[in-house]
């Protein structure tokens, strides 16, 4: 379970909300009480359980699709010149695509999943385009016994 929220969310990765209310400190204690009152261990447990069995559900792409995938990727790519989408990105995009699809109970991705991820990206894109970019963090470097 835990490879597959790594492979989502990389250890650096923001998550930035879009909030309907402009947010004051009131307001953001509110809302984390809120969350904080549901979060139970039995929620946790059925959230956990969720993941896994997702996690291990059959999910399959047609030719035809991962196709229609490796031409938009390159079109994108094209498009966006100096600030092309990299293999990583495609990756995130392929993850989400098939936690939608297993999330609304398909085991085949079709393209409107697909515009419907793209779309979802464009929008955490524009929401941390004000943010500074991200620098890749380095890996601990592993001495030959095995200590970090």
């Amino acid at each position: 379970m835990y490879a597959l929220l790594r492979s989502i969310f990389s250890p650096s990765r923001q998550i930035l909300l879009n909030p309907s209310d402009p947010p004051n400190a009131e307001v953001v204690k509110s809302r984390f009480a809120a969350v904080g009152s549901r979060l139970n261990v039995n929620l946790l447990a059925q959230l956990r359980n969720y993941l896994t069995v997702a996690s291990n559900l059959t999910f399959e792409m047609s030719e035809d699709a991962q196709q229609a995938v490796q031409d938009d990727f390159v079109a994108d790519r094209q498009r966006q010149g100096e600030e092309r989408l990299t293999a990583e990105a495609l990756h995130t995009r392929l993850v989400l695509a098939r936690l939608l699809c297993l999330s609304h109970g398909k085991s085949h991705m079709d393209m409107d999943v697909w515009k419907h991820v793209k779309e979802m990206e464009k929008q955490r894109r524009d929401r941390s385009a004000h943010l500074p970019p991200q620098q890749q963090q380095q890996q601990p470097s592993v001495m030959a016994n095995g200590s970090g």
